[in-house]
């Protein structure tokens, strides 16, 4: 069980997650990386590479079936984050509208992380949600980190993780951040 200030996601070994999926391209792309235990710059170019990689681990987690599309951003407004991911709901007049669930930004290393959380936050702030609470993810080459801001409120969930060596907690954070979803409005 993984906890922070009352988010508890279950760990479970028998969790399938995206490296477990022999249907996606994700543990090819980590073969590129990860050469006898030794990561390796990929040599199809090192950020696109990462966003690519990202986009097949949402798309396997956040499903189109569920509800949820996945979007990049290609503007590079620094307000906007490298991807989102969206969620359709059904709204109080019966119609169908997207809302911002899970926002992400990708980021080369070199710049401090708490540099690259505070630019997060303000991402988070200026969401197209009308509450602006919503989900966010940092990550910088492998490494990765989940954060809610709820109600003003910016805070990280649960610890740093490794994108080939805690697909598990990844996995689970996820779920868990599926299943528990912030209000929009």
């Amino acid at each position: 069980m993984i906890d922070f200030d009352g988010a508890v996601a279950e760990v479970s070994e028998s969790t399938t997650t995206y490296l477990s999926d022999q249907s996606t391209h994700i543990q090819a792309r980590l073969r590129a990386l990860d050469h006898g235990g030794a990561l390796q710059r990929p040599l199809f170019g090192g950020e696109a590479f990462h966003r690519q990689l990202q986009s097949d681990v949402l798309r396997f987690i956040f499903k189109k079936e569920n509800g949820f599309s996945i979007t990049r951003d290609v503007m590079g407004n620094e307000l906007r984050p490298s991807s989102s991911v969206l969620k359709r709901r059904q709204g109080p007049d019966g119609r169908m509208y997207e809302f911002e669930y899970l926002l992400t930004e990708i980021k080369a290393p070199g710049k401090p992380w708490q540099a690259w959380r505070d630019d997060l936050h303000c991402v988070c702030r200026s969401c197209g949600n009308e509450s602006k609470n919503v989900y966010a993810l940092l990550q910088i080459g492998l490494e990765m980190e989940f954060y809610k801001h709820d109600d003003g409120v910016f805070s990280q969930l649960g610890s740093r993780m490794n994108l080939i060596h805690d697909a598990v907690d990844i996995t689970n954070w996820c779920t868990y951040i599926i299943n528990h979803p912030l209000p929009a409005n």
